[in-house]
């Protein structure tokens, strides 16, 4: 599978403690990404609620 690298703008404190936490527990943070961006499609949006956060947003900027 060919790989894309991508530029992310995150907040620091996040990024640094998500480092972190994957360092603790041998993780690679790019396949961690990876693994979690699948399993959001793989669900269908459904398990974080991004369709509803995407409606909402999309409502917002209508009115």
């Amino acid at each position: 599978m060919q790989k894309k690298k991508v530029t992310l703008s995150l907040d620091d404190q996040i990024y640094s403690e998500f480092q972190k936490y994957c360092e603790e527990n041998a993780i690679m943070l790019s396949k961690k990404i990876e693994l979690f961006m699948k399993d959001i499609l793989k669900n269908n949006n459904k398990e974080l609620g991004f369709k509803s956060r995407i409606k909402r947003g999309k409502k917002e900027e209508n009115e």
